[in-house]
C-alpha cells in the first residue's frame, strides 16, 4: 500500500469521485435555489 509513487489508476479514481460529489453538492444547491426562487414569486 505504501509507495512512493501513487497509483495512477487510484488517483484518477480518487479523483474522480470527488468531483462526482462536488458536482452533485453544486447540482442540489442550485435545486434547492431554484425552489426557493420558485416560491417566493
Amino acid at each position: 500500500m505504501l509507495s512512493p509513487l501513487p497509483n495512477p489508476l487510484e488517483v484518477a479514481v480518487s479523483v474522480g469521485v470527488i468531483a462526482g460529489i462536488v458536482l452533485v453538492f453544486i447540482l442540489l444547491g442550485y435545486l434547492i435555489y431554484a425552489l426557493l426562487n420558485a416560491e417566493a414569486f
